[in-house]
């Protein structure tokens, strides 16, 4: 009786699994890889984009006297290094606030490098950055 009732059971399985099959037989399943691969491949895009910013941030800290590279790099926001959201980049090296915008900056863009100055200098960025490297 109990090899019956298994038997019974794993038809069942079967069974419920054969069912499912066919209801999802009109489903793309090279479309939906080819969906999954893209965002894949999107995803992984912005991950070495981001890689090779922080590698980019890091070469060209290196040039300064900062004694601790990744704390200054990790202290600057990679997210933020987009011309049209960030406006423009700080211009390290000089005594004061400078943003450097993209030369094909619209509006949007410059009003950003604008809120960036104003930011930079209400925290104070310039006496941060020379304290750390002072350190």
């Amino acid at each position: 009786a109990t090899l019956k009732n298994e038997i019974k059971t794993k038809e069942g399985v079967i069974d419920n699994l054969n069912n499912k099959i066919k209801e999802n037989e009109n489903i793309d399943i090279e479309a939906i890889k080819k969906e999954q691969f893209d965002l894949g491949k999107e995803e992984g895009t912005k991950e070495v984009e981001t890689f090779k910013k922080s590698i980019a941030l890091k070469e060209a800290l290196k040039s300064t006297k900062a004694k601790d590279i990744d704390l200054l790099s990790k202290m600057i926001d990679s997210e933020k290094i987009n011309y049209e959201e960030f406006g423009g980049a700080l211009l390290l090296g000089v005594k004061g606030i400078t943003i450097i915008s993209h030369g094909r900056s619209k509006a949007y863009a410059i009003k950003n490098a604008v809120r960036v100055a104003k930011e930079a200098v209400e925290t104070g960025v310039n006496k941060k950055i020379a304290e750390l490297i002072e350190k």
